[in-house]
C-alpha cells in the first residue's frame, strides 16, 4: 500500500482516473470532487482498486464502491445519497420519466454510472474529501509535494484535469452536460469553452450554453441551501427540450 500512495499509480490515479459511467452516455454530470471521510486509508483502498482494475479513466459506480468497501448506498434499504439523488432527478426528467423513491433507489443502484447506461458522472480533481476545509492527505507530500495542501493541489492538477475531462468529452457523443457548483463557475468555462447564458427555472439561476451539439448547464451544487426540490426535475425537463 505505501508503495503505491509513493509511487507511479498514485500520480497515474491522479492524471488518468475521471469517474464513473459510460464513455458514450449523452448525460455527463461534472461536479468538483467526490466527498469522503476517510483520508489515506480510504485513498489507499481507491487506488489499490482501480489500479488492480485495469486502470479505467471511468469506473462502474456500483461494483467499485463495492470494491473499496463503501457499498452503503448499493445495499438495502438503499439509502439516497445527497448529491446523486438530485442528479437522479435531472436523468429521470431528462428521459421523460417520473421519478419516485422507488425509480430513485433503483437507478442509483443499477443505471447511474454504469459502464452500459445513459449517463457518466465524473470530477474536477481527482482525491474525495469530506469538505473543503479538510485536507487529509499532507502527510504523502514527501512523495507528492503536490499534495501539501488543498490550495497546492488545487492549482497543480486544475489545468491538467480541465484537459482530461475536455478531451473526454469531444471523444464522445454527450448531448448534455451538468456541471454542479456555481462556485467553480470560471472552471466550468473553461471546460465549457463557449459563451454562457443567464437562465432561471423555478426561481433558480444557472447558466447555459451550447457548443456544437452539446448543451451546458451550470447549476447549483445538489446540497446547496435555497434550492427548491422541483428545479432537479424542470431542468431536466428543460434540458430535453433544449436538445429536442
Amino acid at each position: 500500500m505505501k508503495a503505491v500512495l509513493d509511487g507511479d499509480v498514485l500520480r497515474a490515479f491522479m492524471g488518468r482516473f475521471a469517474g464513473y459511467g459510460n464513455p458514450a452516455a449523452p448525460l455527463w454530470f461534472v461536479g468538483m470532487e467526490e466527498g469522503s471521510g476517510q483520508g489515506i486509508a480510504e485513498l489507499s483502498r481507491r487506488v489499490l482498486a482501480w489500479d488492480a482494475r485495469g486502470r479505467r479513466v471511468l469506473e462502474d459506480l456500483p461494483s467499485y464502491h463495492h470494491a473499496i468497501g463503501l457499498p452503503r448506498h448499493f445495499v438495502p434499504p438503499f439509502p439516497l445519497q445527497r448529491t446523486w439523488a438530485p442528479l437522479l432527478r435531472i436523468l429521470m426528467a431528462w428521459r421523460g420519466a417520473a421519478a419516485t423513491l422507488a425509480d430513485l433507489r433503483r437507478a442509483q443502484t443499477s443505471e447511474l454510472g454504469t459502464p452500459h447506461g445513459d449517463s457518466a458522472l465524473v470530477e474536477l480533481l481527482p482525491l474525495p474529501a469530506p469538505g473543503l476545509a479538510h485536507w487529509p492527505y499532507g502527510a504523502l507530500a514527501s512523495q507528492l509535494p503536490e499534495l501539501a495542501d488543498r490550495g497546492t493541489y488545487a492549482e497543480a492538477l486544475r489545468g491538467p484535469r480541465i484537459t482530461l475531462l475536455r478531451a473526454l468529452l469531444m471523444q464522445t457523443s454527450a448531448r448534455v452536460v451538468v456541471c454542479y457548483g456555481l462556485g467553480y463557475t470560471a472552471d466550468w468555462s473553461c471546460l465549457v469553452g463557449t459563451t454562457l447564458q443567464a437562465r432561471t427555472t423555478e426561481g433558480q439561476r444557472w447558466l447555459h450554453a451550447c457548443r456544437e451539439s452539446t448543451h451546458f448547464a451550470i447549476v447549483p451544487h445538489p446540497v446547496a441551501r435555497g434550492t427548491p426540490q422541483r428545479f432537479w426535475a424542470s431542468l431536466g425537463d428543460a434540458l430535453r427540450q433544449s436538445v429536442g
